[in-house]
Order: structure tokens, then C-alpha cells, then sequence
């Protein structure tokens, strides 16, 4: 968590790219230092929508969609619809990704984004990530054009 800690206070990075850095899950688990510097780090890079980079820190999509359930509990809601159940969701700034690239062999997604991974494409591959190529890239990018996407339809 020192090393996390320190990573937080090199933002110059992120604002020379012009990344919109994001941070999900159970933020508040965290020590008052980490938080600090999670939302100082928010703060300093929401303006910015070249890139947006989110962090998944102690997160959980069964988490997610509970966090979500109780939010609107607490607000009195008693019937809503997807939007609204959308926009208590920690991703809710984010469209859900149309791809899921899962390295390393594993052919299941593992409690990641389990209400916005619905409709994405999913794709499974036996390279683990640090040895994952750009050219495996490419011919995933490649597939995904390829296939018919109808979402539900």
C-alpha cells in the first residue's frame, strides 16, 4: 500500500496525457492517507477526457450491484428502472466496455463488472497479461469487428 501511496502523488503523468483517472470499489477501507490521495488524484484529472483510466481497488461486481441496491434503499426508491439502477453504479461515468480481453487461460470474468459486461464481447486468451502482445491485441480488435453484435436483439 506504500508503493500505491506513492504512485498517487506522481500525477504529472496523468495530467501531461490528459487521463481522467477513476478509482471503484470499497474506497472506504482504505487508510485516510490512501483516500486522500485517491480523491486529490480524482480531483486533479476529472477535467481531462482524452483517456479515462479506473482502478479497481478492493472491488467486487456483486459488490457493486449490492452498493448500488442499498444506495437507493437509503433513498427511498422502490421501483426502478436499469437507467436509474445504472447511475448508482461505481462505473456509472463509464459506457460499458464492448470488450473484455481475460489473459492468463481463465475462461470466466470473476466477479469484473458483472452488471455492465452483459453485452460486451469476451474474449479468452492462455498469455498471461505482462507477455500479452500488441499483435494479440490487434487480432482480438480484429475478431470483435468481425463478429454480429446484437445486444439482446
Amino acid at each position: 500500500m506504500k508503493l500505491f501511496g506513492n504512485v498517487l502523488k506522481q500525477q504529472d503523468f496523468f495530467k501531461k496525457e490528459k487521463i481522467n483517472v477513476r478509482f471503484i470499489g470499497h474506497i472506504d477501507k482504505f487508510s485516510d492517507d490512501l483516500k486522500k490521495g485517491i480523491k486529490e488524484m480524482e480531483n486533479s484529472t476529472k477535467k481531462y477526457d482524452n483517456l479515462k483510466l479506473s482502478i479497481a481497488l478492493s472491488y467486487g461486481g456483486r459488490a457493486e450491484i449490492v452498493s448500488a441496491v442499498n444506495s437507493l434503499l437509503q433513498r427511498g426508491i422502490k421501483k426502478v428502472s436499469e437507467d436509474e439502477f445504472s447511475k448508482e453504479m461505481w462505473m456509472k461515468d463509464n459506457p460499458d466496455p464492448e470488450i473484455i480481453i481475460r489473459t492468463g487461460g481463465e475462461k470466466r470474468l470473476s466477479n469484473f463488472l458483472a452488471w455492465q459486461s452483459v453485452y460486451s464481447e469476451l474474449f479468452f486468451v492462455d498469455t498471461y497479461w505482462p507477455a500479452f502482445t500488441k499483435n494479440e491485441f490487434k487480432g482480438i480488435v480484429a475478431k470483435y469487428f468481425k463478429r454480429e453484435k446484437r445486444k439482446g436483439k
